[in-house]
């Protein structure tokens, strides 16, 4: 693994990268013992199956939900566009993104859940009151007068 490390340090290559998280990946199963169990469920068809980033990579980028994992490398610049490799080799990609405004709902227009302010259990309210320490002292008559059982 140390060789790994020092052969990725000095040159970056998608082959040494994958082993080095096929290495690390095998560490962290071998000792992991509170979550053991899930790599012991997996069966020899379900890894051999399992979807990799070289198959159909734009394909599963464009109809997938995009997760972290997926990506080797972000690139953001200062006009706002994202761009992304999925091999450290490849060429910058622009992520797509949208670019209608968003503009945050009103508070005026959220519709009325209760009539009334539910009131805190007694643990929760202290709690927070004992919390007040860490909190301005101006603050306080809002943390004492909060309704509670």
């Amino acid at each position: 693994m140390s060789a790994l490390m020092d052969k990725i340090q000095n040159d970056v290559q998608y082959k040494t990268w994958r082993d080095l998280a096929s290495i690390t990946l095998t560490r962290v199963i071998l000792f992991n013992k509170k979550r053991s169990g899930e790599a012991a469920k997996l069966t020899i068809d379900q890894y051999a199956t399992r979807p990799t980033i070289e198959d159909n990579t734009e394909e599963i980028l464009m109809s997938s939900p995009f997760t972290v994992n997926e990506y080797r490398a972000l690139q953001y610049s200062p006009n706002g566009s994202v761009c992304y490799k999925l091999r450290f080799g490849d060429e910058w990609k622009l992520l797509p993104q949208r670019r209608e405004l968003l503009l945050p709902r009103q508070f005026d227009n959220l519709p009325t859940l209760h009539s009334n302010r539910l009131p805190l259990n007694c643990l929760k309210f202290n709690d927070l009151q004992e919390l007040k320490i860490t909190i301005p002292f101006d603050y306080h008559s809002y943390y004492d007068n909060l309704p509670h059982n």
